[in-house]
């Protein structure tokens, strides 16, 4: 890699400078032509390939929840992104200091949860009054005590709940852009209510109570308020919920009763929590704690080891802690192992320990004149403040125990990484290390590695794009490439880096080299197509206008990943895309939009079909109009109707698309595998295949590969 200092950010307040593009060399500009032969999720219809597809995913997945907490399901409402992707000349380009809304829907199941373990504060018939009078409410607390669940909890009553927050002036957020009967928990953790006066609250209230809205704006009480006009809205937090009760509620959830949540708090865990002050109250901490007590009721951990992980989990002290732990480069790079890769296997962590120290320290390590003695390996992970956890899992050869490495405190990881970036000169050797574990054989490890970039790109995107993230982007190499959409999908996930990713995306779409192309139809998937407004829809669609078979693929992978976290409605709307595309003339949207569809059959759901358990496939579910299925008082029967309407659609399309004649057949095998499983779902597969030939042609193909299967 290069050694060169990181490129200023912009002062805040002022848009950054546009970046102009790398220039491609000249083996870059011949990309195009180069065949792409390292697909690392094999060929569609491929038993390996859905395989892995499912194990990016997971791995993409956990990433988030160790570094960052968040689901990547949002949903951006501004006023600031505007036009597509794809050839989109009315995108503000400069837009960091642009207004917009972006937030993340709350799962109903979360809902749900909240309410059985909610325990209410003090002030929760104020603050409940206020919001149901004013449809806005000012909600002022101290960190840790519970006010985003308070938030949450008061607007659960609504059609849906988001975790919002706002870029730029509160006075400009466009209101009447965003969704009606909705909830919105809006971070405020400075304080910036100047924004809001100047709107006049009175009209922000307004305006929410005329599209049936609330929003509740959470406040730190050690801010000062900022406007006269947002008093009347404001409630204090004058305690935070009773640390005994809170406990109690989280034990009863995973435990089953009150009488065993009673059970499983002994002696001194009780003494424990009445020692709990306001000062030291940590919501989620509390949390964790009736986690480890209900996990000490069925393992071999006790709840002693609860009690010592909630006093770990209570240190605050992580910077002093690392700094002397930075004295010992090895500990250190140990460290730094044990954030990227917390909760993989110890192999993982230690190798990616001894990597980091060769790049680090590589004349001490090639020498080894301070070559240090054994070491126990607990002993080790003690001096870092963390441990091993033996489990049994099951993979493609089988169950295996494994033990599995992890800070203590789960909130670790991303402190330790933001203070070693911020802190010490490493900036350089941790990219270099990084793109080095982005080679590991072990896919958990290389898209963790990923997922660390992104995760240092939110401090310092000018060098880590131009480092890791460009490169990768150009790269002929397909899992290089899905590398750079792990990464660009951590980056996505902060709001104040939103506008970065998707003007890195649209770089790509509108680069000339093919292999950039394939990047931005990957990472218009999950990765950050959620965060634009109305779905990516349109930017995939321009992409697979006229596309070769690689760039419609990598569309359809795309719709499978939007497909697969999608609510009912927003399902039947991606389905009728492709149906729509199904019925051109030219194939690029039209292989895309059969391999998505194929990508998207093969996709399933836990469910129970007229009492019994069943794995089916979720296109089957989805469309099911007979109510067989658990909880199909849920459904909406249009939106099921759309569904079925277009999955036969596309299930006909697909029989007369040659180029992927076999990988229908892999998938009626599937699907017919799936009825002779459970043969009670027989009835609703048939009549779907049944919908799928509405011609003597497409009835004559489903015949010859089912004919197939039953010679089988």
């Amino acid at each position: 890699m290069a050694d060169e200092k990181d490129e200023p950010e912009a002062p805040e307040g002022e848009p950054p400078k546009k970046e102009e593009p790398p220039k491609p060399s000249e083996e870059d500009a011949k990309e195009a032509e180069e065949p792409d032969d390292s697909d690392p999720v094999g060929g569609l219809g491929d038993e390996r390939h859905f395989e892995q597809v499912e194990e990016y995913a997971r791995a993409r997945g956990l990433g988030h929840r160790i570094f960052d907490g968040r689901s990547s399901l949002q949903v951006v409402f501004a006023d600031s992104i505007q036009g597509n992707i794809v050839g989109g000349d009315q995108r503000n380009r400069e837009g960091e200091s642009a207004t917009g809304l972006y937030a993340e829907r709350v799962p109903r199941t979360g809902l749900d949860e909240l309410a059985r373990v909610l325990v209410r504060p003090p002030d929760w018939e104020q603050m409940r009054t206020a919001l149901d009078e004013r449809h806005l409410l000012v909600l002022r607390g101290r960190r840790g005590w519970g006010r985003t669940a308070t938030a949450i909890a008061l607007l659960s009553g609504l059609d849906a709940v988001h975790k919002a927050t706002v870029r730029g002036d509160l006075a400009e957020l466009p209101v009447g852009s965003l969704p009606e009967r909705s909830g919105f928990v809006i971070d405020d953790p400075g304080g910036r209510l100047a924004g809001l006066e100047a709107l006049d609250a009175e009209m922000f209230a307004d305006r929410l109570k005329k599209r049936g809205s609330k929003a509740v704006i959470v406040v730190d009480s050690r801010s000062r308020p900022s406007g006269k006009g947002t008093g009347r809205f404001t409630v204090e937090m004058t305690g935070p919920p009773d640390p005994g009760e809170l406990v109690e509620a989280h034990l009863t959830e995973r435990l089953g009763t009150l009488a065993a949540a009673r059970a499983a708090l002994d002696p001194e865990s009780a003494e424990l929590l009445r020692a709990v002050t306001p000062d030291t109250f940590e919501a989620q901490i509390l949390a964790e704690f009736a986690q480890d007590l209900a996990d000490a009721e069925h393992g071999p951990r006790t709840a002693a080891d609860a009690r010592d992980d909630y006093h770990e989990r209570m240190k605050t002290d992580v910077g002093d802690w690392l700094d002397k732990v930075a004295e010992d480069g090895g500990l250190l790079a140990l460290a730094c192992s044990m954030a990227v890769f917390d909760g993989l296997n110890c192999e993982a962590v230690q190798r990616g320990a001894e990597a980091l120290e060769k790049i680090r320290a590589p004349r001490r390590t090639e020498t080894g004149t301070e070559a240090p003695g054994i070491v126990k390996r607990d002993d080790l992970f003690g001096k870092i403040r963390a441990r091993t956890v033996a489990e049994t899992r099951t993979g493609r050869y089988g169950e295996m125990d494994v033990e599995l490495a992890g800070f203590v405190n789960e909130r670790y990881p991303p402190q330790v990484l933001e203070h070693v970036w911020k802190q010490y000169n490493l900036k350089q050797p941790l990219l270099q290390w990084l793109t080095q574990m982005s080679e590991d054989l072990e896919l958990s490890v290389a898209v963790r590695a990923a997922s660390a970039v992104g995760y240092f790109a939110r401090f310092s995107f000018p060098l880590v794009r131009r480092e890791v993230i460009a490169p990768w982007a150009r790269s002929r190499r397909a899992n290089e490439r899905e590398f750079a959409v792990v990464a660009l999908e951590m980056l996505a996930q902060d709001p104040a880096r939103v506008p970065q990713a998707l003007n890195l995306v649209s770089e790509w779409a509108a680069a000339n080299g093919g292999m950039q192309r394939l990047t931005a139809a990957r990472a218009l998937g999950s990765g950050v197509g959620t965060v634009l407004p109305g779905g990516p829809d349109r930017d995939l669609a321009a992409l697979a206008e006229g596309a070769d078979d690689a760039l419609a693929l990598s569309v359809a992978r795309s719709m499978r990943e939007l497909f697969a976290v999608a609510d009912p409605e927003r399902g039947a709307a991606l389905l009728s895309v492709m149906e729509r595309w199904a019925g051109e003339t030219r194939k690029g949207r039209r292989i895309a939009a059969v391999a998505g569809f194929l990508e998207c059959a093969d996709l399933r759901v836990r469910t129970e079909y007229r009492g019994e358990r069943t794995v089916c496939p979720a296109l089957l579910w989805l469309a099911s109009t007979s109510g067989g299925f658990a909880n199909a008082e849920d459904a909406d029967p249009e939106t099921a109707e759309r569904i079925a309407k277009s999955t036969a659609a596309l299930l006909a399309a697909s029989l007369v698309t040659p180029q992927l004649s076999a990988e229908t057949g892999a998938m009626l095998r599937s699907w017919v595998a799936t009825a002779r499983r459970f043969p009670a779902l027989g009835g609703e597969l048939f009549a779907l295949l049944e919908r799928a030939a509405p011609t003597h042609r497409h009835e004559n193909l489903m015949k010859h590969h089912l004919n197939r299967l039953a010679r089988r």
